[in-house]
């Protein structure tokens, strides 16, 4: 019996060591994969103001998970996040970063409105699970190719999942809407957090 006990304990503890061996393992490809696509944006935001040799593109690796190319990259200063943008919020493009949302306008259009996706929580990867902390007043940063652009949070809501009129454009603003899933551990509604650009 005591000899059971003891193999069965030493199972438990090995299947825990392999379990964070692989939760960490999974942890540090995610932030290759970003660091990857973060330099290629810097790449190309390089090239495209004259600064730089030929663009890097992801390739191989990055190519293989089905990425469809790189927005810009989004900053949120309170709570340190910086984070590629993907050009569609598909579930590939989750599951590595965030994605812009399709249909909506670009970041220059004055007037216009884009919104970008993130998981709240994820095995590899919290990359909105603070956005819920956003106050008004405080600021958002997206780098795109055309430039940089500032935002002020001005609101969040909690919405239902087909209630998108929300992100639609709003007169006499620029906007910016941050979504994810709400509550915590939850995909029955959606936390948008919306901010108007500093012109």
């Amino acid at each position: 019996m005591k000899k059971s006990v003891r193999l069965l304990g030493s199972g438990l503890i090995l299947a825990g060591l392999l379990i964070l061996f692989w939760l960490g393992a999974g942890h540090l490809e995610t932030r290759k994969a970003q660091d990857r696509l973060m330099d290629s944006f810097e790449s190309i935001q390089a090239e495209a103001h004259g600064q730089g040799e030929e663009a890097v593109l992801p390739d191989g690796e990055d190519a293989e998970m089905g990425l469809d190319g790189l927005s810009g990259l989004l900053e949120i200063p309170k709570i340190d996040l910086r984070r590629p943008v993907l050009n569609g919020a598909t579930p590939e493009n989750l599951d590595v970063s965030l994605g812009s949302v399709a249909g909506l306008d670009v970041p220059a259009d004055d007037g216009g409105s884009i919104a970008i996706a993130g998981h709240q929580t994820h095995v590899f990867g919290e990359y909105f699970s603070r956005i819920d902390e956003l106050e008004a007043g405080d600021r958002i940063i997206y780098e795109t190719s055309s430039g940089t652009y500032t935002y002020e949070v001005f609101r969040s809501i909690v919405v239902e999942p087909h209630e998108v009129s929300v992100l639609k454009r709003r007169d006499g603003i620029t906007l910016l809407s941050l979504v994810t899933c709400w509550p915590k551990h939850s995909n029955a509604q959606r936390l948008i957090v919306q901010a108007k650009r500093l012109d």
